[in-house]
């Protein structure tokens, strides 16, 4: 394969241990309730699942037996090679803030009683910490073991709404967990599908960079966290249409196949770009990722 991942990867056994090694967290909720008051957003202590993606990475790496293959996963996960230029960081750590002061502005124009915007400084720093953390343990084994496989099977927006639905069902329990409604939960879980249409469309314009992967993911859970104060007024129907289509354009605009080239641009990809092992919807193969390893061996 042109990015080092083997073809034998298979995404079903991945998604089966990581759904396998959430179930005791799901089990242990209503033993711990009482934490919930202490974690941000009031989370279910079950969110602590956000470890079994990272988990199952590793146990799948590891059962192939190659050698090296933990230590290049973990090594490229927090990588910056690959990203290009550091523009990247801008929209990885500004898109979802922006979202969801738009989601605020239309609330507010749509009458709804949502607080005035006040962040207590110990209550940010501790969510940043946090979902740093969450984020960069999920996108391991979420972007870092199955990203580049999933786009080797089809198209990058068919592999990011399969990631996406994957993801947004595995919060279900959580979500119940953590008393919100049907409906509230109904929306969540679509624009958590939107979500990771994004994180491909950053993933994939930077070599299959896991580190833009998990910042982008941890904006995601900070922003949710502060808006507008504490996580107090969130609302997933608002925010959930926001999203939606800010992922709608990006898909639009750089084209469902890799989710990397510019509608309005004449310029051919560049080498940051992952290759997704598909021709781009110019008739033209997208460019190949440098990973840390060309030999065959799994990249990681």
């Amino acid at each position: 394969m042109a990015d080092g991942r083997p073809a034998d990867r298979s995404p079903l056994r991945f998604f089966v241990l990581v759904f396998a090694l959430a179930i005791p967290f799901w089990l242990l909720q209503p033993l711990t309730e009482g934490m919930s008051d202490v974690l941000p957003m009031r989370l279910p202590t079950s969110a602590a699942m956000f470890v079994a993606p990272f988990v199952a990475a590793l146990i799948l790496t590891r059962a192939d037996r190659r050698p090296g293959g933990t230590r290049r996963l973990l090594r490229h996960s927090v990588s910056r090679q690959g990203i290009d230029r550091r523009r990247w960081y801008l929209p990885a750590l500004l898109i979802m803030p922006v979202l969801m002061f738009l989601s605020y502005a239309v609330a507010r124009a749509m009458g709804d009683a949502v607080p005035a915007p006040r962040f207590d400084p110990t209550y940010v720093l501790v969510s940043v910490a946090l979902f740093a953390v969450a984020g960069l343990m999920e996108e391991v084994g979420w972007m870092g073991y199955l990203g580049g496989v999933l786009q080797q099977r089809r198209n990058a927006l068919w592999a990011a709404l399969l990631l996406g639905t994957v993801w947004a069902v595995w919060h279900i329990v959580p979500y119940a967990q953590a008393g919100h409604s049907v409906r509230w939960i109904t929306w969540q879980c679509v624009l958590t599908v939107a979500l990771r249409v994004i994180i491909f469309w950053l993933y994939n314009n930077n070599a299959g960079s896991v580190l833009l992967a998990s910042l982008f993911h941890a904006s995601i859970n900070v922003s949710d966290a502060l808006y507008p104060v504490d996580g107090s007024a969130y609302n997933p129907v608002i925010s959930g249409a926001v999203i939606v289509l800010a992922a709608a354009a990006i898909a639009f605009l750089w084209g469902p196949t890799s989710l990397t080239r510019f509608r309005y641009s004449s310029s051919r990809p560049d080498a940051a770009r992952v290759d997704t092992g598909r021709p781009d919807t110019a008739g033209r193969d997208t460019a190949r990722l440098p990973g840390p390893d060309r030999s065959g061996q799994r990249s990681a």
